[in-house]
């Protein structure tokens, strides 16, 4: 069973939860990811491998590569000077 809703694909029976900003897909690592790092940035934080993966349950590899999906897609971008992350 499959539902479109206001931005949101659903596939029910697999699991997979989907959120559609900005014409792009992100899965739900990706969001959960894309929320920690702009909820921790507010407070001029910026958070390690190990509070990630806490804070997700997922291992390092599948951080690393959900964190590579949103900066190819210019979601995330990281600001050397400043060392801090740019949100789109």
């Amino acid at each position: 069973m499959t539902l479109q809703v206001e931005g949101f694909f659903i596939n029910i029976y697999n699991r997979t939860y989907i959120l559609i900003v900005g014409g792009y897909a992100m899965t739900d690592l990706e969001r959960k990811l894309y929320r920690i790092i702009y909820n921790m940035s507010r407070f001029r934080k910026n958070p390690s491998m190990d509070d990630l993966k806490r804070k997700t349950g997922k291992d390092e590899p599948a951080i690393r590569i959900a964190i590579k999906n949103l900066m190819s897609r210019k979601e995330l971008e990281w600001d050397k000077d400043k060392k801090e992350w740019r949100f789109k």
